[in-house]
């Protein structure tokens, strides 16, 4: 399985809310706030969209993120006998905050 890793999407995430916006084809303004809470590893994210006619729709939504460690954890308590987590595909490089990347394998 391939997933972001919780301590190296940290590393290249501001530790603020961060706030954008862009303009959809239809003339729409699409918003978007993100709150990383790296204690907790959530990302609360609001997003809202303004059509051209002022119609709003609002979406809420809160990400977990796991560090390699947590997703080892899981993959055990799942009944995985065996589960390892790399840093790249190659199965070799080792899990790192340095990369955002997480790849796990469990048997």
């Amino acid at each position: 399985m391939e997933t972001a890793h919780r301590d190296g999407f940290a590393r290249f995430t501001q530790p603020i809310a961060r706030r954008t916006w862009d303009r959809l084809p239809d003339g729409s303004l699409y918003l978007e706030e993100r709150t990383p809470d790296w204690a907790a590893g959530t990302i609360a994210t609001y997003r809202l969209i303004v059509s051209p006619s002022n119609e709003r729709v609002e979406r809420p939504y809160l990400i977990h993120v796991y560090s390699a460690k947590e997703w080892v954890e899981m993959l055990h308590e799942a009944g995985f006998g065996e589960a390892e987590a790399f840093g790249a595909w190659d199965v070799v490089t080792p899990a790192s905050p340095d990369a955002w990347r997480l790849v796990l394998r469990a048997r």
